[in-house]
């Protein structure tokens, strides 16, 4: 799986895309998936599933304070 992961990242980097890993629960993910070259990402790690309304509302509230991360 690693190699497929690794395949995925490099491809996306070839083309000019920026990769964005989904589904990130454990910091053990986290760290492999920076280490081959992923600097986005999204999953359960960082929030759990927010509705619409609550991302306009954060935004909203405090958007310049939200930050990606991964």
């Amino acid at each position: 799986m690693s190699s497929f992961v690794q395949a995925v990242i490099e491809f996306a980097s070839e083309l000019g895309i920026t990769p964005l890993a989904e589904g990130i629960e454990t910091e053990e993910q986290r760290r492999f998936l920076l280490d081959k070259g992923c600097p986005q990402g999204q999953g359960y790690l960082f929030s759990r599933p927010v509705s619409e309304e609550e991302i306009e509302h954060l935004y909203r509230e405090g958007g310049d304070q939200i930050k990606p991360r991964i």
